[in-house]
């Protein structure tokens, strides 16, 4: 595998993305924020411990839906991240190197879902 360079979301980025693709008014962003941020959470809590588990089904199933999730909101690099790892989930790569990924690609959702403890 190779090495992961993700940038950092930014959530001033999203809420553009957010105004321009969606046509949302500034108080509409702000309550979508708060729901994807819990949908985020919840998804990554729930891979986190597939990833722990080595269950390489409920990795795939959790990252494919992690991607949809991020692309609803213009999170492309983070959904590519996600989408790698279901596909090497469905290669059966070790899942120290599913973990690397995963841990990188929370690393970069800091900013939006702050520290995500499981």
């Amino acid at each position: 595998m190779g090495d992961i360079i993700m940038a950092t979301v930014s959530v001033e980025e999203i809420e553009k993305y957010l105004v321009d693709f969606y046509e949302l008014e500034p108080e509409q962003v702000s309550l979508l924020l708060v729901e994807m941020k819990s949908s985020i959470v919840k998804i990554i809590k729930e891979l986190g411990k597939s990833i722990d588990n080595g269950d390489y089904k409920s990795i795939g199933t959790g990252s494919h839906s992690l991607k949809g999730t991020l692309l609803n909101f213009g999170l492309v690099e983070s959904a590519d991240i996600s989408s790698r790892i279901d596909s090497e989930a469905r290669a059966g790569v070790p899942v120290q190197l599913l973990k690397e990924l995963f841990d990188e690609l929370q690393a970069g959702l800091v900013p939006l879902t702050g520290d995500v403890d499981d």
